[in-house]
């Protein structure tokens, strides 16, 4: 595996390094995982997000937001969150990738249901991370995985039932929104190997 740095001019307006993780061998496949506001791509469920996709034969674009290193987010500037997506993945689709996954955690699901609209490619899989429920109702035409736990404030029965027929989920019972049990870090380690292996194997097809 090697790292290429690719460096952004943010609209935040901070310059981001945005770090390609590529296959030693060219790989027609490409993971685009898209974090949360307060869950970094350094957080667990993404970090090993990221070594499930590369032992997967997968190139991987962790993205960072500019918010992330200025510190602070306004309402306002949520708008200018899909500008930092688009400037960060432009230069890494222009490989010409034949197979994508788009990894959304929370604030980054709707962000990767956006970008997804834009791909054309042979095969197109979307994997959502504790989503808001807007993201799942627009996430028709593309193969998903919603992944949400019952402690979280976003979990909703109703939501699962009127999008089962569009969306794989996986519910883990009494997980939060950061993908923990609050009060059983052997739970939350569990959890988090049980969520990586279930994308694993949607990835796979196995889902």
């Amino acid at each position: 595996m090697n790292i290429q740095t690719i460096e952004i001019d943010s609209p935040f307006g901070v310059r981001v390094p945005q770090r390609l993780h590529q296959q030693d061998i060219a790989s027609n496949k490409l993971m685009i995982i898209l974090p949360g506001r307060n869950y970094t791509i350094y957080h667990p469920a993404l970090f090993y997000m990221t070594r499930m996709g590369l032992e997967n034969g997968y190139d991987v674009l962790p993205v960072q937001y500019g918010f992330q290193v200025t510190g602070d987010l306004e309402p306002q500037q949520i708008p200018l969150l899909e500008e930092d997506v688009r400037l960060a993945t432009q230069p890494v689709l222009k490989r010409s990738y034949r197979e994508i996954c788009l990894v959304g955690k929370s604030l980054g699901s709707p962000l990767a249901i956006d970008l997804a609209r834009t791909l054309d490619v042979d095969a197109l899989s979307l994997i959502l991370l504790t989503p808001v429920g807007a993201a799942m109702q627009s996430s028709t035409g593309f193969r998903v995985l919603g992944v949400i736990g019952t402690a979280d404030p976003l979990y909703s029965e109703a939501v699962i039932k009127a999008t089962s027929d569009k969306v794989t989920w996986r519910v883990f019972k009494g997980i939060n929104h950061g993908l923990l049990d609050d009060r059983d870090w052997r739970h939350s380690a569990h959890a988090i190997e049980e969520i990586i292996s279930d994308c694993e194997a949607f990835l796979r097809g196995e889902l």
